[in-house]
């Protein structure tokens, strides 16, 4: 499992990310879903949005609007890169661990699922 902290140089100041529910949430809703991961090498606004989600926090309620250009032109190139890692792996942990779980219950509920199949 990824970190729930990472820390990027923004000028001379550290700012810590944390990645909460809400911040995964919003970090999916941007990219819509697993299988649009790539767009995030591909398209620019997307991976922009995407970056900005997560500077933009809690404090900024995960509004990309919220983070003003001033701050990323402090962030180096390399931090930018973590970021979209961290942010990349926690969306992919979030999306997998829900389909894992939805085909476990699926699994254990396959009986009660034919049966309930086979009445209608």
């Amino acid at each position: 499992m990824t970190d729930t902290k990472l820390t990027v140089q923004a000028g001379d100041e550290e700012k810590e990310l944390f990645m909460s529910y809400n911040m995964v949430k919003h970090l999916s809703a941007s990219v819509g879903g697993l299988e649009q991961l790539p767009l995030l090498a591909a398209d620019i606004e997307v991976h922009n949005q995407f970056i900005c989600i997560m500077l933009a926090g809690r404090e900024g309620k995960y509004n990309p609007e919220k983070v003003d250009d001033d701050l990323l032109e402090e962030i180096p190139v390399s931090d930018i890169e973590r970021m979209t890692k961290w942010g990349v792996a926690h969306v992919t942990d979030f999306f997998l661990k829900r389909a894992e779980a939805l085909h476990s219950t699926m699994t254990e509920e396959k009986d009660r699922i034919n049966q309930a199949s086979s009445q209608s």
